[in-house]
């Protein structure tokens, strides 16, 4: 596990209060990454986005194919997206539903 806690350098740049964890969990022919979020502010909501974007180099064994990867959500529902906007910050009024209800198949056109 990973851990990323707020200090006067983070504060500068994102004015929250957070700790943050990471989990990296491989197990049988699976990788799981957990974040973990805690808002130690009680007081004031923590508005945060994640931008973990890890990268795999598919396919993984000769007999399979690119196509043959998704992306899987757990749990299966769907999560409000607020978008960051820089220098003005979130953007309320162009929040959308993400789609993460599914897996997602991989093509080479989302790239």
């Amino acid at each position: 596990m990973f851990t990323l806690t707020d200090d006067a350098e983070t504060l500068k740049m994102y004015p929250f209060k957070f700790v943050l964890k990471l989990t990296f969990l491989l197990e049988n022919n699976g990788l799981t990454v957990t974040y973990h979020v805690e808002n130690p502010d009680n007081k004031d909501p923590l508005y945060f986005s994640i931008g973990g974007h890890p990268g795999f180099q598919v396919p993984l064994t000769d007999d399979t194919k690119f196509e043959d990867y998704y992306l899987g959500f757990q749990p299966l529902k769907s999560r409000v997206r607020v978008p960051l906007v820089a220098g003005q910050g979130i953007d309320y009024a162009h929040r959308t539903l993400a789609s993460t209800d599914a897996n997602l198949q991989l093509h080479h056109e989302f790239f």
